[in-house]
């Protein structure tokens, strides 16, 4: 309950910053009503990426089946990556592959979970970074 409520503090103070109404995240708090909060936020910006046609979409598949020319290897911050292994947006062999080219990556998989675990994992997601975090400032 601790890592929710620091979950949410979060949420409370980068609400505003994303352009949600403090006055919406302050009323968010149960861990259910953020969910369908942040659902209904990701399926607006969704309608409203498209709303100017299809022509973004296209590109961001173009730039995503390219080659990223991003030194992978140079990266020294701690990076974790979590992947859903029923995702249908984001092939599973894509993360195995981006863990392979970060070192230290550290790789999760989420078992059964499509493209938006993170509604259902999202304490697992906080205690991990907190957990990575205290870890490497104090090495």
């Amino acid at each position: 309950m601790l890592l929710y409520r620091t979950a949410s503090a979060w949420w409370v103070e980068t609400a505003p910053g994303l352009g949600i109404p403090l006055r919406a995240a302050n009323k968010l708090t149960a861990r259910e009503d953020l969910s369908a909060y942040l659902e209904g936020v990701l399926l607006d910006g969704v309608s409203e990426g498209l709303r100017p046609g299809i022509r973004g979409t296209i590109q961001e598949m173009r730039i995503f089946c390219q080659p990223w020319k991003i030194p992978f290897a140079a990266v020294k911050a701690p990076v974790i990556l979590w992947q859903g292994t029923l995702d249908q947006n984001v092939p599973v062999p894509a993360s195995l592959r981006l863990a392979h080219l970060i070192p230290g990556c550290e790789l999760h998989y989420i078992e059964d979970a499509g493209h938006y675990w993170i509604f259902d994992h999202i304490e697992e997601v906080l205690t991990a970074i907190v957990k990575k975090m205290t870890h490497h400032h104090s090495s």
